[in-house]
């Protein structure tokens, strides 16, 4: 999307939207948050605020690394709301340690290693004391030895929308977390896509669990989904142009509506101490 305006422009609302693959889109063709912002600024009244839609998702992302994005954006990007679509990452099989036990290199250790990957022999070396994915030493769920750890547990998952949420309060922006939207278990032969497909189920009804207890804000997407017509899905979890427009349509409804009923103005916020 744009170069975002620092500070923010009056009577804007600012809504940034955190998740990955399904958030981030497809090169070439527009992302739901880029959907949703025109959705917005369609259907807002001529006295309403205009919106400003800001795309953070990253392919790949789990929630411990959307969590992290967002407390470096925080005080620089003024969100008014986020939306935060975590979950089909989370459950994916860790790569020798779950995500929050990684620890970035030094900053003269990146620089060295990029030098020497140009030696045809350092990568050969590389190679023969890392080995391949397949080769490596499995971090395993304790609770289940015969199994692999995810990335994230589903503890920690709803530790980091927890985060989330309280950092947001802190800052005065609104945080709404969605659930994960994906095929059914059934659609499917292959018994690793229906594994991650149960593990996404489980996380999504994580969320549903903690939005009650924790009193977090949710629209259950997965569920919303389920009742419409499988054209809204390209594969097992990532939407088609239909699905994208869907998403835009359902959280822009939401948006409006509840700005309307609290008769929410962006100017409001801007001058909030």
């Amino acid at each position: 999307g744009p170069v975002l305006e620092t500070p923010k422009r009056p009577n804007t609302v600012r809504v940034v939207c955190y998740g990955d693959s399904n958030t981030e889109g497809t090169f070439g063709e527009p992302s739901w948050p880029e959907l949703l912002g025109d959705y917005l600024n369609d259907h807002r009244s001529k006295d309403e605020p205009r919106f400003e839609v800001v795309n953070a998702g990253v392919a790949g992302y789990s929630s411990h690394q959307g969590l992290l994005r967002f407390r470096r954006d925080l005080e620089w990007v003024e969100p008014d709301w986020i939306f935060v679509s975590f979950g089909w990452n989370d459950c994916a099989e860790s790569a020798g340690r779950p995500d929050d036990q990684y620890q970035p290199p030094s900053q003269f250790a990146v620089i060295l290693k990029k030098s020497l990957l140009k030696y045809r022999l350092f990568t050969v070396l590389l190679e023969s004391i890392t080995g391949s994915p397949d080769d490596r030493e499995k971090y395993v769920d304790n609770n289940d030895p015969s199994m692999v750890a995810p990335r994230v547990s589903i503890e920690k998952y709803v530790h980091n929308l927890e985060s989330f949420d309280e950092d947001a309060e802190e800052a005065g922006t609104r945080a709404v977390f969605l659930t994960r939207p994906h095929r059914p278990e059934s659609y499917y032969d292959e018994e690793s896509l229906k594994h991650i497909i149960r593990q996404t189920a489980d996380y999504n009804h994580a969320l549903r669990v903690a939005a009650k207890s924790e009193e977090l804000e949710i629209i259950d997407v997965e569920e919303h989904y389920a009742q419409g017509p499988e054209s809204l899905l390209a594969d097992s979890c990532h939407f088609t142009e239909e699905g994208r427009r869907e998403m835009a349509r359902l959280l822009g409804d939401y948006v409006l509506q509840d700005i309307r009923s609290t008769g929410f103005k962006a100017s409001e916020r801007d001058t909030a101490p």
